[in-house]
């Protein structure tokens, strides 16, 4: 059989069977249509996967943290470990570790970060707060933005003056709908003027995806200082 024969008598079954062949042109279409649509929503879900932790800091991430015999609330379990490295004379990281670190490294963002609850007393209402020194990329490198005032000045971080930023929810608890900035929180037996408020939480907000949202919490709730004055 001529190839031309062979067309023919495909357009003659074709038009026979109509109902058949555009039902089968349909499944076809709709086929292709759905593998088309799923590649192209697992590589938009994968792009969007990668900006937000892009956004977080975590696609280059390394994070170094003292031994569990340098934190206040190390469990149990924890200080058993510490005793099986002790015979390995090695000695926890330190800030001067830090600086040093800092000193010799090529890094794009790079911060420390101390850590401790400290006693707030308003008025007849004694509340427990978590207090955190630390450095101008800890809120770039995790994508928080201000909502009043401005992060740490260099002379303030380089002095470690007493200043202080407050984390959206803690300043949305203790200083609702009011402007803040230049008034004096005491913590404990310390006393830091206010310079800045953070916004709320715009990576979980947009974008359709939760990133660690415990975490994020927590810190919006915390009071952060320069790190040298921790």
């Amino acid at each position: 059989m001529h190839i031309g024969d062979g067309i023919r008598s495909a357009m003659v079954s074709i038009a026979s069977h109509k109902m058949r062949s555009f039902l089968t042109t349909i499944g076809i279409v709709i086929g292709v249509i759905a593998v088309v649509t799923m590649f192209s929503s697992v590589y938009a879900l994968k792009n969007l996967i990668n900006t937000n932790m892009e956004r977080m800091g975590w696609n280059y991430s390394v994070i170094i943290a003292p031994s569990a015999a340098s934190v206040n609330n190390a469990n149990q379990r924890s200080a058993v470990k510490t005793k099986r490295r002790a015979a390995q004379n090695v000695n926890p990281v330190d800030l001067d570790d830090y600086y040093t670190l800092k000193n010799e490294l090529n890094y794009k963002a790079i911060y420390g970060m101390v850590e401790t609850n400290t006693l707030q007393r308003m008025g007849n209402e004694d509340n427990y707060i978590t207090l955190k020194a630390t450095e101008n990329y800890f809120f770039t490198s995790k994508n928080y933005l201000l909502s009043q005032g401005r992060l740490f000045s260099p002379v303030e971080t380089q002095e470690g003056l007493p200043v202080a930023i407050l984390g959206y929810k803690y300043a949305q608890k203790y200083y609702p709908d009011r402007e803040v900035l230049g008034e004096t929180i005491v913590l404990g037996e310390h006393r830091f003027r206010i310079i800045g408020v953070l916004g709320s939480d715009q990576l979980n907000r947009s974008g359709g995806m939760n990133f660690n949202t415990w975490e994020r919490d927590r810190e919006l709730q915390a009071v952060y200082v320069p790190l040298k004055y921790g």
